[in-house]
């Protein structure tokens, strides 16, 4: 058994912020070039570009600058802002897991308790009330 925490931003539009913006960014920033990130991650420009403009519109700020190509070639990079979100999103993600972790961890000795408290019981006492075991005829 194990957890998985997924982390979404929202505003009262939907969601803007999470996984899948986060990696975008990070390729932008590796590739210099938001097509090179998007085709990276599977996905059209124009959704790419999309989920671009979500984020900057939900945060009022712009995390990419863009330059047209030419002879040599266009590209993006992140903003000072940008670089910003990433980090600070790589720490919230961090810190959200390591809380989820733990509360896992309590969870799962939860239930092992009571797995344990449940086994003593159902020696204790065959059936339940209402219930009936396997092979019990009703």
């Amino acid at each position: 058994m194990r957890m998985q925490l997924k982390i979404t931003i929202c505003d009262d539009n939907g969601r803007f912020m999470g996984q899948g913006p986060y990696k975008l960014l990070c390729l932008v920033e590796q590739r210099g070039s938001l097509r090179q990130a998007a085709l990276e991650m599977g996905m059209s420009y124009s959704k790419a570009h999309t989920l671009i403009k979500r984020l900057e519109a939900s945060l009022q700020r712009q995390v990419l600058c863009s330059h047209a190509g030419g002879a040599s070639g266009g590209g993006a990079r992140l903003t000072d802002f940008g670089r910003l979100l990433m980090q600070e999103y790589a720490v919230l993600e961090k810190r959200m897991n390591e809380a989820a972790a733990e509360a896992f961890a309590k969870f799962g000795a939860h239930l092992e308790f009571a797995s344990a408290a449940s086994a003593e019981e159902a020696e204790a006492s065959p059936s339940c009330p209402g219930v009936k075991a396997e092979g019990e005829a009703v």
